[in-house]
């Protein structure tokens, strides 16, 4: 609220945070459903020939740690492109009445902007519920390709 009342998901750190749990949540669901070794062997399909192994595995862990990175820039990045928006538009009153050398500039300025900053936030705050549905459909994804594996 310091700042202007931003959405605590704009910050990279809570969605980093939020992330983070569905990372631990993912490992911990896969190690109660199948063990800790069995887990960790689910990663790669069974029954393939070893030299495909050496890459695969590498493949398959680093796909399991983008998971969160990309998590995290997914929710972050759309909540602080709304707000990159809003700040672009109301800013424009301030540029116009310094650009014209006149507050009369920047307050006529002011009828086209800041309705249009009132049409973003209602967009924004359509994104935002979108934002945390895709979060969470694919958190419960992410768990559920670790309790079900399928190769």
């Amino acid at each position: 609220m310091l700042h202007g009342g931003v959405t605590a998901t704009g910050n990279f750190n809570v969605t980093g945070a939020l992330a983070m749990i569905t990372f631990f949540s993912i490992i911990t669901a896969g190690t109660k459903a199948h063990g800790f070794i069995n887990h960790w062997k689910n990663l790669a399909p069974h029954g393939l020939a070893w030299p495909v192994y050496i890459i695969l595995i590498p493949i398959e862990i680093i796909g399991l740690l983008v998971k969160p990175f990309a998590l995290t820039m997914r929710l972050a990045a759309n909540m602080t492109g709304g707000h990159i928006a809003l700040l672009a538009l109301l800013s424009l009153m301030a540029i116009f009445g310094e650009m014209f050398h006149s507050a009369i500039a920047g307050i006529g300025v002011a009828f086209i902007s800041v309705p249009m900053a009132v049409a973003i936030s209602g967009l924004e705050i359509i994104v935002i519920l979108v934002q945390a549905y895709v979060f969470t459909l694919l958190t419960s994804v992410f768990v559920g390709m670790a309790i079900n594996v399928h190769h």
